[in-house]
């Protein structure tokens, strides 16, 4: 019998109903709590406690049995990363610990972080459905802008919303420190003229970096950039703005610049 340390001070009165019963006795182990940062015993007060409700959050269940596998018990060479095979083969009651467990949900989403960034394209976009619109397909360069930036799927839509609908922005975000309107104009004007000179079939962020980077000079590229990546995304914090005319392709790129300039 497996079961939490608060089971301790019931187990001698079950032992006596067994033998009372005439009951073989079995053996018990009991497991530390799993204790909140304060290492007050874990309660839906201050935190889910269902694996479903991490689940429906968008944690990846394997990142979830690795972390919940590693409270309170530790594998050899105490590795952070231990897939489910690892865990069934090499999981003893002696190597449990004594002490309560402390769920952190900073280590939680840092590994669950990891274990999408390894994810399959694949399997990121089967997963991934459950968290967005149904008409929002993610291809590569929207998967590879936002892997290494989410902690769970269901920061996703959040992430990557922008790339579907361009977000009402106010004009004076496209300014990069304190540029006036005029000089966000030039910047943007010369901004869509490289990115007009690049053929569609060179639309890869890494490719879209290189041909536009040479055409700048080092001491103001922020000063094109910036506002082209808000142009592009509407947002104060985003992908880099080759990573979004990768997804976006030619046409919409040039089509919110342009909007950029009419506003």
């Amino acid at each position: 019998v497996i079961r939490g340390e608060d089971h301790i001070s019931n187990t001698p009165r079950q032992i006596v109903l067994m033998h009372a019963l005439g009951f073989g006795k079995p053996k018990f182990a009991h497991l530390p709590m799993i204790l909140n940062p304060d290492r007050s015993k874990m309660s839906k007060r201050f935190a889910d406690t269902a694996l479903r409700d991490y689940i429906e959050k968008g944690y990846v269940k394997e990142a979830l049995l690795n972390f919940i596998g590693l409270l309170g018990w530790h594998p050899e060479g105490n590795r952070e990363i231990v897939s489910v095979e690892d865990l069934i083969r090499e999981f003893s009651l002696e190597k449990v610990q004594k002490g309560g467990a402390v769920f952190n949900q900073e280590k939680l989403d840092w590994l669950n972080n990891l274990y999408i960034k390894q994810m399959n394209n694949d399997v990121f976009v089967e997963t991934a459905r459950s968290y967005i619109p149904k008409d929002w397909n993610l291809n590569e360069p929207i998967i590879n802008s936002v892997k290494e930036r989410i902690n769970r799927f269901g920061e996703l839509k959040d992430l990557v919303h922008f790339y579907f609908k361009l977000p009402e922005y106010d004009v004076g975000l496209l300014s990069w420190k304190g540029m006036s309107g005029e000089q966000v104009k030039e910047n943007l004007n010369r901004a869509k003229e490289i990115v007009t000179d690049i053929p569609e079939k060179d639309f890869k962020t890494d490719l879209l970096e290189r041909a536009i980077l040479e055409k700048l000079s080092s001491d103001n590229r922020g000063e094109v950039l910036w506002p082209l990546r808000v142009a592009l995304s509407g947002q104060k914090s985003s992908p880099s703005p080759f990573e979004i005319m990768a997804a976006l392709g030619k046409k919409e790129s040039l089509s919110r610049i342009d909007g950029a300039l009419v506003k």
